[in-house]
């Protein structure tokens, strides 16, 4: 997981957060993520942080058991 030495204020996660949601339930950028077989969520932050810890834990576990080596 990528790690930074600084954090966002939250205030301003708060904001882009609810921008991102906005574009998320647009009509027509859910048909375009739906036609490319992503499922517009458009959740909380710390709903995706969690999501994205999971996906990368369970990810990390098929890379190891493929022996995926970065070329």
């Amino acid at each position: 997981m990528l790690r930074t030495t600084r954090s966002v204020p939250k205030d301003i996660v708060t904001k882009l957060n609810a921008e991102v949601v906005k574009i998320l339930k647009m009509p027509d950028v859910q048909k375009r993520l739906i036609e490319i077989g992503a499922e517009p969520v458009g959740n909380q932050h710390v709903e995706m942080a969690a999501t994205m810890k999971s996906d990368t834990e369970k990810y990390a576990v098929v890379v190891k058991k493929a022996n995926v080596k970065i070329e």
